[in-house]
């Protein structure tokens, strides 16, 4: 018997789309120079998302005990 197919969370679709968000930003800018700060900003979608990620995750394994 076949398994049904398992959809990604929210969270980790999310994660998925910040991570792409973050380097198509830092992709345009990588081109200017580096500045620390650019790439900083660059890098809080990914940030962001992976903090909530970790946030969903701590508590859906409270919830599973």
């Amino acid at each position: 018997m076949a398994k049904p197919r398992s959809w990604p969370s929210a969270p980790t679709l999310l994660l998925a789309i910040a991570a792409c968000v973050s380097g198509t930003a830092l992709s345009t800018h990588a081109h200017d120079g580096f500045h620390p700060l650019v790439i900083a900003a660059c890098m809080l979608p990914l940030q962001v998302a992976g903090l909530v990620w970790a946030i969903t995750a701590v508590s859906m394994q409270r919830r599973c005990r």
